[in-house]
């Protein structure tokens, strides 16, 4: 290793450090902010595989008036958890299911099965 990439190395462990030092700091902002939805996060936690975070994250996402979507399967949909159908006479579009929830999704997903 030269010299050089030592000095980059160094600079990133240095990097990781500061932000291991901001990461309680942040958390503990994120939880502050978030106690107002302590029901709402407590319901959307009962979902096998949501964790605190997790549901912050969803909340944050799709707020807490539910009456905006006029049934759950529109609000799949807009979370873009529901597979599109866009095919037209010899052409199939993409059906990639989009959207930041789909991970969230995806990750309580995986946690449940282990």
């Amino acid at each position: 290793m030269c010299a050089g990439q030592a000095e980059k190395l160094r600079a990133i462990r240095s990097h990781m450090d500061a932000l291991k030092l901001c990461k309680p700091n942040l958390q503990s902002l994120i939880l502050t902010t978030a106690e107002k939805y302590l029901p709402q996060l407590n319901i959307v936690a009962t979902a096998p595989g949501i964790l605190a975070f997790s549901a912050i994250g969803i909340i944050s996402e799709i707020g807490v008036d539910m009456s905006v979507f006029p049934t759950s399967k529109h609000l799949c949909s807009w979370a873009g958890l529901t597979p599109q159908n866009n095919e037209s006479p010899g052409k199939k579009k993409t059906t990639r299911i989009s959207r930041d929830l789909h991970q969230a999704a995806a990750c309580s997903v995986r946690s449940f099965r282990h």
